[in-house]
């Protein structure tokens, strides 16, 4: 028989405009079991209902009270914004590096943060190239009423040429526009031109960029298996010398590491760091004067590397020596990829020092609150110049570790309120359990 209560309480919060998943998650973080909840959403959902009066306890009257006004007032805390942006868009990365011809793949979150109930956004996804220019867009219409999330791909032209892009989101609605960027990567071009330096057996080649034509006569020592030839590994076998052991294939095309097989390591192929490594961009001791392409007088340890993948390596470095990495960031790397590379180092680290250097207002407020998420601290939300986005994230801490002192800084008259009720219950569920 389900619970009455639970019943009135889960009929009233879908009157109000909240969704199932939701009133079950407040229901379980008060104490009601799963089976109760269950039953009594089984009975919402009957179309011929039995109604039961059971007697309440005050003290059961007022938390089930409280939790209405929690769930009603953080609902307020989601959508509550600026009259200048009420729409927020969030990207995250899912496949942000691809070939010409291919496609980019990215997650958007729209969080609808105003009064209005429902916003149709006109959404426009461009691909830019690194002086700006608009190579690829795409073009929907979205119906946001409290968040919408989606995964969104954009083909990459087949002659757009490799290097640093920017992916950018605008989400028009109400003649305000909200805008998001993320860093993307060309690899290649599907459209390249045949040569005798493109790793592809093409034009009138022996074997792969060898022979005929091609500077490179000698197809044994091309570094690639030309099976065409019959070579059985990579330059052995057929015309070539034989392949002495089954480990012909251990290269792991890594300058940093050993490949080791044979005998000695019953012919399984191991990888053995070498340090000090020339060609990591790290200047590790030993490497003054000797390594000049990790440690150069002059120049750029990153010669010839894209944006995208010089944040990729600086990422590598910071797991080791993040000052060298803090460096690297605000010397090779420019626009979007300069705060991502801080935030990456904020969250690596789990410091805020980091996110001070993060140029965007947006972007540096986001990494503020992921180091507060990350640590369980407060104080990386005092450094956040948005008066909600802060709010918000005091609001956070304050419901992920139980420390509602945060209430009393809140600025914002309904956040402030939300905390407030969540902080009455938690004394209440102490009460009771006292």
């Amino acid at each position: 028989m389900p619970d009455q209560r639970i019943v009135d309480f889960i009929r009233q919060s879908l009157q109000q405009g909240y969704d199932i998943n939701t009133i079950k998650s407040h229901l379980l973080q008060q104490g009601f079991s799963g089976g109760d909840i269950s039953d009594a959403i089984n009975s919402v959902y009957t179309v011929t209902e039995v109604k039961h009066v059971h007697g309440l306890s005050p003290a059961l009257l007022i938390v089930l009270a409280l939790i209405g006004v929690g769930l009603l007032v953080t609902g307020v805390v989601l959508f509550i914004s600026p009259a200048e942006q009420l729409l927020d868009v969030e990207l995250e990365g899912v496949q942000m590096s691809a070939e010409a011809g291919k496609e980019l793949v990215f997650s958007i979150k729209i969080t609808n943060m105003g009064e209005k109930r429902r916003y149709d956004a006109n959404m426009r996804y461009e691909l830019l190239d690194s002086k700006g220019k608009v190579v690829a867009f795409k073009e929907e219409t979205v119906a946001v009423e409290t968040t919408a999330s989606r995964t969104a791909r954009l083909l990459i032209p087949a002659k757009a040429f490799p290097g640093s892009h920017v992916v950018r989101v605008e989400a028009k609605y109400d003649g305000k526009i909200a805008t998001a960027k993320l860093p993307a990567t060309v690899t290649g071009t599907a459209q390249a031109v045949e040569s005798c330096y493109d790793g592809i057996w093409n034009q009138d080649e022996d074997g792969i960029d060898c022979g005929s034509s091609c500077p490179n006569r000698n197809c044994c020592n091309n570094g690639f298996q030309d099976e065409n030839l019959g070579e059985g590994g990579k330059d052995c076998g057929g015309p070539c010398n034989p392949c002495e052991t089954e480990c012909d294939k251990c290269d792991d095309n890594n300058p940093c590491t050993e490949d080791i097989c044979g005998a000695q390591t019953n012919y399984i192929c191991t990888h053995e760091a070498l340090t000090p490594c020339c060609g990591n961009a790290i200047c590790e001791s030993g490497e003054s004067g000797t390594c000049t392409v990790d440690c150069p007088a002059t120049g750029s340890p990153f010669e010839g590397l894209s944006q995208g993948d010089i944040l990729g390596k600086i990422k590598n470095i910071a797991k080791s020596d993040p000052k060298l990495a803090e460096s690297y960031c605000g010397k090779y790397l420019t626009s979007i990829y300069k705060d991502s590379c801080y935030i990456n180092l904020a969250t690596e680290q789990a410091d805020d020092s980091y996110c001070r250097n993060v140029e965007e207002e947006r972007n540096r407020d986001g990494c503020y609150a992921e180091v507060s998420k990350l640590t369980g601290k407060y104080e990386p939300c005092r450094k956040i110049t948005n008066d909600i986005k802060r709010d918000s994230c005091y609001f956070n801490y304050g419901t992920a570790t139980g420390d509602y002192t945060v209430c009393d800084v809140i600025l914002n008259e309904e956040i402030r309120r939300s905390c407030s009720t969540l902080k009455q219950i938690s004394e209440l569920q102490e009460q009771q359990a006292s």
